[in-house]
């Protein structure tokens, strides 16, 4: 395989730490930030644990 091929990749969580993705991949990623248009990011608690979440909802338009 060359070197030229790539891929795309969406990547979350702890594969966005540096040493998780030398550790996953044997180099570090290039990519950058995606987007959503019409939506909005807020956050919701969750009950059991009181652990904060994000949540992607529908953008409000006026």
């Amino acid at each position: 395989m060359s070197g030229d091929a790539s891929e795309k990749l969406f990547s979350y969580g702890t594969l966005r730490l540096a040493d998780v993705q030398l550790a996953t991949f044997g180099r570090l990623l290039e990519g950058r930030e995606d987007t959503l248009p019409g939506f909005a990011l807020s956050m919701i608690a969750m009950p059991i644990r009181l652990w904060w979440r994000p949540v992607v909802n529908p953008a409000i338009r006026s």
